[in-house]
């Protein structure tokens, strides 16, 4: 079912981690891989691992596909995604940032960088987070639905801690200019890389 994909990466100062997804027809969405690169994100191998995994081919029963598009959160380590991403924006890879805000588009922004050539897209986290939050409700496969293994035999990363990390925010109220607003916050004492990654990957698609 799965007509094109797309990977969130998520740079961590001791790992970057990975979700690819795979989109179909309405949207459906199939979970085809979490992996984690463990290694400093300052040294050049370990972006080179993340390199072979954007390079690799995805066996269907009929042809293959490559990862159409991958967007990187450039919030740490900004130099270091910008020139990871310069030379590879003609394969699909960009960075991005995240602007909270009510009602932001989730593609909010696109333009250039900073003191550099790259080009950079801002994405409006809250919108996509909610959109995230509403797709895992949907209860029947089908438009939007997000499909996971059941059971994870051959290892992808779909184990309870990632599950954990997929729905490690919630939505609390915030003040602001005499208003009050709800907006996604981490949950205390756990962590929201898988949440983040599966965001990246869906605002690419």
């Amino acid at each position: 079912e799965v007509f094109v994909l797309t990977a969130g990466v998520d740079v961590q100062h001791n790992r970057l981690e990975i979700s690819i997804f795979g989109y179909g027809t309405v949207e459906e969405s199939f979970a085809i891989r979490h992996q984690i690169i463990y290694g400093s994100p300052t040294k050049n191998s370990t972006w080179q691992k993340l390199d072979e995994i954007l390079n690799r081919e995805y066996k269907k029963p009929a042809g293959s596909l490559k990862i159409a598009r991958c967007f990187i959160d450039s919030g740490y380590l900004t130099d270091k995604v910008y020139e990871f991403c310069q030379t590879r924006q003609v394969k699909g890879v960009f960075p991005i940032k995240g602007k909270s805000g009510q009602g932001l588009p989730i593609i909010y922004q696109i333009g250039k960088a900073k003191n550099s050539n790259v080009m950079l897209i801002i994405l409006g986290v809250d919108t996509l987070k909610s959109e995230i939050m509403s797709r895992l409700a949907i209860e029947k496969p089908g438009a939007m639905f997000f499909h996971f293994p059941v059971e994870d035999e051959f290892e992808r990363g779909y184990d309870l801690n990632y599950f954990r990390q997929l729905t490690a925010e919630h939505l609390v109220p915030r003040k602001s200019n005499g208003q009050v607003h709800l907006a996604w916050e981490t949950i205390e004492g756990k962590r929201n890389e898988a949440l983040d990654c599966a965001g990246y990957s869906l605002a690419a698609m």
